[in-house]
């Protein structure tokens, strides 16, 4: 009897994360596991997932309260403030889950009966527990989770919903103890963001009068949006480095295609709402989803591709209510090329966007993850999703023969 008890809890915890959720850690009690992986490369993994994490935030989806005078406006913000702070506070263990998961680990759950006796045991004894535990090739548990793609599957509820912490315990975290004071989102005052130039302020959609040509030192892109809602598709300018903005140069580093806007412009007979943008050349990244008051950054690897002046480029159709249950892109660009006047010219010019997977941005939003379209290739030097292939499962396939012994000198 316990032992269909067993297979029944630990066959639930393998269908606690499902695809594309991307708001609610692993149930039960867990641990991250990579074959071959030290001990030492789990923790940095960790502590860098920690630090990415803080500075993720869950929108305020408490409803508005009216409180007179200020004595009462100062009470609401506090309180508001704190059900915020809980909330950042349960929403920690997903990103950090995501995080590993797109950097190759496995989410494995112990026997709930082996699980909780674990969580029992002081820091020490927890960490000796769980540290031949991290690199095994055939993990202790049941693999609950593992890398998916899952931020391409559309499950509105699992990615644009609050935080649902629901793991027991987060054992080989837990056995790292508090994380450093270096690790802790930094109490000092940052330093002045630099200035936003008028010139560098995001573009809104061109206008049908505006679609018979290209701004100068300029490309345009397009994008399509089916269904209805509050959903949206941002996309960013990839900068000169990690800490230098796009927008730095003046120009724009961003745009946000979303449905329904005041200005459109609508391509004859096609389904949804085909927009286009005049942008400035450079290569430029699927950044986030977003939708109601709900950000899934793809900070952790995003598709993206070169646009140069004179271009025109179909970004793709994006769908959050795909019946073939994908968000998108869709890169079936015929229908849209009506978007532009037939004696432009622009229409016949449009080329879908060649993506390449693999561009990493700063994280923001309520949760991260990373994005893949299949069948295209990867940025150079990129090692997430599923490029961050494990160790050989075979150690000793792994280690190199030993030389074999000279042979004899001949007499």
């Amino acid at each position: 009897m316990r032992k269909l008890c067993l297979a029944a809890a630990m066959a639930a915890a393998a269908s606690s994360a499902t695809a594309g959720d991307l708001g609610k850690t692993s149930d039960g009690y867990t641990y991250f596991n990579k074959p071959g992986a030290q001990l030492a490369a789990h923790d940095a993994d960790v502590r860098a997932c920690r630090a990415m994490s803080a500075r993720l935030h869950q929108p305020d989806t408490s409803p508005a309260v009216y409180a007179p005078g200020l004595a009462g406006a100062i009470g609401a913000a506090i309180g508001k403030a704190i059900v915020m702070a809980m909330n950042d506070a349960k929403a920690r263990p997903v990103n950090v889950e995501n995080c590993m998961v797109v950097r190759g680990w496995r989410v494995v759950a112990l026997d709930p009966v082996a699980g909780e006796a674990a969580d029992k045991l002081d820091t020490a004894a927890k960490a000796a527990r769980i540290a031949p535990l991290i690199g095994a090739v055939e993990p202790e548990g049941t693999i609950v989770r593992v890398f998916d793609n899952d931020a391409a599957t559309v499950q509105t509820s699992g990615m644009f919903s609050p935080a649902r912490n629901t793991s027991k315990a987060r054992l080989s975290v837990d056995a790292m103890g508090d994380p450093p004071d270096s690790d802790k989102p930094s109490k000092e005052k940052p330093a002045p963001a630099p200035k936003l130039a008028k010139s560098a302020r995001p573009p809104s959609p061109l206008k049908p009068e505006q679609l018979g040509e290209i701004p100068a030192d300029s490309a345009l892109v397009v994008v399509n949006l089916q269904g209805v809602g509050a959903f949206s598709v941002n996309f960013e300018r990839v900068g000169p480095d990690a800490k230098t903005p796009a927008w730095a140069d003046g120009r724009p580093g961003a745009f946000t295609a979303a449905q329904p806007l005041k200005a459109t412009a609508v391509a004859g007979g096609a389904g949804g709402t085909t927009l286009v943008y005049a942008v400035p050349p450079g290569q430029w990244r699927i950044s986030s989803f977003h939708a109601g008051l709900f950000m899934a950054s793809l900070c952790l690897g995003a598709p993206s591709f070169e646009a140069a002046a004179g271009d025109v480029i179909y970004a793709g159709s994006f769908d959050p209510a795909s019946p073939s249950n994908r968000i998108g892109p869709d890169m079936m660009l015929e229908p849209y090329r009506a978007v532009f006047p037939a004696l432009s010219g622009l229409g016949d010019k449009m080329r879908a966007a060649t993506y390449v997977n693999g561009a990493t941005g700063p994280c923001n939003g309520a949760y991260m993850y990373a994005l893949e379209l299949p069948e295209r290739p990867f940025a150079e030097g990129y090692a997430f999703g599923s490029k961050a292939q494990p160790a050989p499962a075979d150690a000793a396939a792994a280690t190199p023969a030993p030389a074999p012994a000279p042979a004899p000198a001949a007499l």
